[in-house]
């Protein structure tokens, strides 16, 4: 198949360059009671391996992590320095939007826990200062399956867009970008 395009590359496909992923609060005393959590994180481990080989800038974030405990442990053993934070949002950790912006990076793959509350409220932020979102729907999770579909379906207004794992991982833009 040719590489050559007769179309225009979409300015919303993501790519190594202005692209990072974000890994929501995926967190030992949580995780067990999460809906399907053993795909949650299979999936989100997924995602890190495969930033990790595009160069992608990878961060996550603990939710009040004295009460919550931290990162699952086959996760935290692929990520750096963890920030904790005390509300729900992301947002309670600026110096990693900081960063990231410092980098260029302006499009967030968004995966974690829980999907009605840290996830959604963290896209709903983000998406209010300006970044482009996309969230890993495979790659997150609430307690309960309604509150997972609920949020996914009931905010699909105001997500960029939505993938699972997969389609992110075989994403032909991040390849052609390195």
């Amino acid at each position: 198949m040719s590489e050559n395009h007769c179309l225009s590359r979409s300015p919303e496909l993501m790519s190594a360059g202005d692209t990072a992923l974000l890994v929501v609060d995926v967190q030992e005393r949580l995780i067990g009671a999460i809906s399907d959590h053993r795909r949650v994180v299979w999936n989100v481990g997924r995602l890190i391996d495969g930033a990790v080989i595009l160069g992608l800038p990878v961060t996550a974030t603990e939710q009040y992590p004295k009460g919550l405990g931290p990162t699952v442990p086959e996760l935290a053993r692929r990520l750096g320095k963890i920030p904790s934070k005390l509300i729900f949002s992301c947002g309670g950790c600026p110096e990693i939007f900081e960063e990231l912006q410092s980098r260029g990076i302006h499009k967030l793959l968004v995966c974690g826990i829980e999907a009605h509350v840290c996830v959604q409220q963290t896209v709903l932020d983000l998406l209010a200062g300006g970044w482009r979102v996309y969230v890993a729907v495979d790659a997150v999770g609430s307690r309960f399956e309604i509150d997972d579909r609920t949020a996914l379906s009931s905010s699909f207004a105001h997500f960029r867009a939505r993938n699972v794992a997969e389609m992110v991982s075989a994403s032909r833009p991040i390849w052609d970008s390195m």
